[in-house]
């Protein structure tokens, strides 16, 4: 707890080569932010994976080294410089200090156009670099994170906070505890995968001013999910149901994450997709209604 500000201190690190986004953190109202725990640079990584990982990791790596031991989850951009090549950098340096640790990444995959005209390899070099370094790679993809808002919560203007917002929620579907399985459990379920990186599906998609009006049951949650990641469509409606059986054959190591009440009850109707199926009966802190993820 911050006795100044008498808010609670996140654990996070932020690290950035800019000032600008950092700064503004001490504007938050919910949280404070310790300083020891922010890193920045004066100039930031001309989008460019190369600048980022030779030239100004280190010094990224300097700053943070008495803190390093408490860094097991990572969340950066793919697109410009800093993301991609600190981002990849840190995970490197983590790997080496602590080889037994189960080190997550969750990395934001740019807009197909108009964002970094270097993106394409900024991508192919993190991700190579990533796939030796890291346990598990969560990926969300711009382009699919404006369509859930604009379509299921109905969001004319989307906002990068609009689309934070989803991202958390399903980076808590995915992190936070489950009754049928421990750390040691999830870690066993991504190692018996042949792949570290996965897409995330999660349904329902409805903002919170619907739910009064919507009714929702395991087995069409649960039906829109499934198709959601065999057609690799990521809304829940508009979804085709006339999928390929090689889509269903190659997602049948899909890890499955059940949320609510009777997700025990329901767990078995999964297992003909997964035999990776968890669940938590309780549900989700702010939703307290049921909740299916997939990591495809």
């Amino acid at each position: 707890m911050d006795l100044r500000t008498m808010k609670p201190i996140a654990k996070a690190f932020c690290i950035d080569t800019e000032q600008k986004v950092v700064k503004s953190l001490a504007k938050q109202r919910s949280w404070s932010y310790s300083d020891r725990r922010k890193v920045t640079l004066k100039s930031g990584a001309a989008n460019n994976w190369a600048y980022g990982y030779f030239k100004l990791a280190h010094k990224a790596i300097d700053m943070l080294d008495q803190e390093f031991v408490r860094l097991k989850k990572l969340l950066s951009s793919l697109s410009g410089g800093t993301g991609s090549g600190i981002g990849t950098y840190v995970t490197e340096i983590l790997r080496l200090r602590f080889p037994g640790a189960f080190i997550i990444n969750q990395v934001i995959w740019p807009f197909l156009h108009g964002e970094v005209v270097l993106q394409h390899y900024n991508i192919l070099l993190s991700l190579s670099h990533l796939n030796k370094a890291s346990d598990l790679i969560l990926i969300h993809e711009n382009d699919d994170l404006t369509n859930i808002c604009k379509k299921r919560f109905h969001i004319e203007n989307v906002t990068f906070k609009d689309m934070n917002k989803w991202v958390i929620r399903c980076l808590m579907q995915v992190l936070l505890p489950v009754e049928n399985s421990d750390c040691e459990e999830f870690r066993r379920k991504v190692y018996g995968n042949t792949r570290k990186c996965y897409l995330i599906y999660s349904a329902p998609q409805i903002s919170e001013d619907l739910k009064s009006y919507s009714n929702f049951d395991w087995k069409n949650v649960a039906k829109n999910c499934i198709q959601m990641a065999l057609t690799k469509c990521a809304t829940d409606e508009g979804i085709s149901w006339y999928p390929s059986q090689n889509s269903v054959q190659n997602y049948m190591n899909m890890i499955i994450i059940l949320r609510g009440p009777k997700s025990l009850e329901n767990s078995e109707n999964f297992q003909s997709y997964s035999p990776h199926v968890m669940y938590n009966e309780v549900g989700m802190p702010q939703f307290k209604d049921i909740s299916c993820t997939l990591l495809v």
